[in-house]
């Protein structure tokens, strides 16, 4: 359509000039104006109805297109909202069955532990010494003057251990017996296996020296605890670590009280050690050491 009314301005713009053009005679551009503004009066004044139409149908298509968006819209935020609010009921059923997951954790760690009170452990017997292993544990608690008879001894046999020498395990009659020689443990720091079985006829080595340990049984998570407590003394962040009866204490500086940790976090995370200006160790407990003594 302005094609067409293009092509009727340039018609008239050019028959204009050829009628006003003479030879010899100066063009003059009044003429040119005056016949444009001439068939500008050709073009309408609105446009045609059926533009209107067309026009109009395409507004209120876009206006249903962009009705259906926010319908649209609107649907999509209202079930992301019931997601989320799925999502934090999920998330708060699944705290809740990991707090009751910990807690079984902790009822089965300690019950297993109640089942091990009365078993001691004995570290760096050698396997080849030729006795009845009741036998070698009443050894062991004559050398360090514990009065103990084999009979005492409920059972003890070799715990199964890939590299080093295989502990001993033994299980007391009362759990008295297993606390008398459990308490008297620290004499065995200065014996050896020839000074407490001196018929022995194996392989003897003074560097390191042939010591014997005895440890409490305790579960695996407890026997973590207590790797990362040593760990602690070897790094002088605390004065020193031990069991008693399945509970794992330490001592954060020679004169402090025992603290009891409850779990690996506790050892974790619970000491920061500063040093003062004059070099001694400061010691801060956190509010997860009030635990319990």
């Amino acid at each position: 359509m302005f094609g067409h009314i293009i092509n009727i301005l340039l018609t008239e713009l050019t028959r204009s000039v050829w009628e006003n053009l003479d030879l010899g005679r100066v063009y003059r551009p009044h003429c040119v104006w005056s016949v444009l503004t001439t068939s500008v009066k050709i073009l309408p004044d609105r446009p045609p109805a059926r533009l209107i139409r067309g026009k109009k149908s395409a507004v209120a298509r876009s206006n249903t297109e962009v009705n259906k968006l926010k319908e649209d819209f609107n649907n999509q935020c209202k079930y992301v909202a019931s997601l989320e609010e799925e999502l934090a009921r999920v998330s708060k059923k699944v705290k809740t069955q990991k707090e009751e997951l910990d807690d079984l954790r902790v009822s089965f760690d300690e019950l297993e532990q109640y089942t091990r009170k009365n078993s001691l452990e004995l570290h760096g017997i050698p396997e080849d010494i030729d006795l009845p292993m009741a036998e070698i544990v009443c050894k062991v608690a004559e050398a360090i003057g514990v009065e103990l008879e084999c009979d005492d001894v409920e059972i003890a046999h070799r715990l199964n251990r890939k590299k080093g020498i295989k502990p001993i395990i033994a299980k007391f009659v009362s759990h008295k017996d297993k606390s008398r020689l459990y308490k008297a443990r620290v004499q065995l720091k200065d014996s050896t296996v020839p000074s407490v079985f001196p018929n022995y006829a194996g392989p003897i080595t003074t560097d390191p020296p042939m010591r014997i340990f005895i440890n409490e049984n305790l579960t695996q998570y407890r026997k973590e605890m207590m790797s990362l407590a040593l760990q602690k003394k070897n790094d002088q962040k605390i004065t020193n670590a031990w069991s008693l009866d399945g509970k794992i204490f330490v001592k954060t500086s020679p004169s402090g009280q025992p603290r009891r940790m409850y779990s690996k976090e506790d050892i974790k995370e619970g000491i920061e050690l500063s040093l003062s200006e004059h070099g001694q160790a400061k010691i801060s407990i956190k509010s997860l050491f009030d635990k319990g003594g």
